[in-house]
């Protein structure tokens, strides 16, 4: 399944978990950074002001910082983050 398939999804799967729960912030950040991935900026701000009025303390920082060794996929997410305005 191509990668841009998979971003489809994530969205369908985080709008129907945010429909049962509106401060759930974990598939409102799944949202933003698949709208940011792709191309729906507009969308992805939205997500964004939704997740920092559901959960005011979330930051790109924890994720951008990661030493883990997916440090490079925390990265490119940080990055969709940020297009989408995050704070960091």
């Amino acid at each position: 399944m191509p990668i841009h398939d998979r971003n489809e999804e994530a969205v369908t799967h985080a709008r129907n978990a945010i429909e049962g729960n509106r401060n759930f912030a974990f598939p409102i950040a799944v949202l933003a950074l698949g709208c940011a991935r792709l191309g729906q900026r507009e969308e992805a701000v939205q997500a964004i002001r939704q997740l920092v009025s559901a959960a005011p303390g979330f930051r790109i920082g924890p994720y951008a910082g990661s030493g883990s060794p997916t440090r490079a996929r925390c990265s490119r997410i940080s990055i969709c983050w940020r297009t989408a305005r995050l704070p960091d």
